[in-house]
């Protein structure tokens, strides 16, 4: 995945890429003002400039210290990002659009007590075997959804 800074640039590059789904990651890179800006005009250039019908996943990323567990744990800077791109996500009227929260990535964990993360920052090895875990799955039912029509 490209992490994406959601500008004309990023919008030029992605629109001349053939591909079945395109997955933006961005929130670590920028602020809540910018989300709130920027995510719908990208999403309705992206469509514009040909992606008509692509697949195109907004996620928030992994989880933050302490998602893992309670949300109200690490209540930081990026609740209101999440919370600004959430609200994109659902001003735009797309059935090809996808969202995937943070503690969505997780959620698959074979015990919820056991920490995903290392000293709850990053993904550990069972973090990083968790989200690519959500995300073949996702992937597989998206994906095969547009191959079955």
């Amino acid at each position: 995945m490209q992490q994406s800074f959601v500008d004309d640039q990023q919008g030029a590059l992605l629109s001349q890429v053939e591909t079945s789904v395109i997955v933006l990651d961005c929130l670590n890179d920028l602020n809540v003002s910018e989300v709130t800006t920027r995510t719908v005009s990208f999403i309705e250039a992206l469509r514009a400039h040909g992606h008509p019908t692509t697949a195109i996943i907004l996620t928030e990323g992994t989880p933050t210290p302490g998602d893992w567990l309670s949300r109200s744990i690490s209540d930081d800077w990026s609740y209101p990002a999440r919370a600004a791109l959430r609200t994109a996500y659902e001003a735009i009227d797309d059935t090809n659009l996808y969202y995937v929260a943070a503690e969505d990535l997780f959620k698959f964990a074979p015990d919820p007590l056991v920490n995903p993360t290392v000293c709850g920052e990053h993904p550990a090895d069972l973090g990083q075997y968790l989200v690519a875990d959500f995300y073949v799955r996702l992937l597989s039912r998206i994906i095969g959804d547009r191959v079955s029509h």
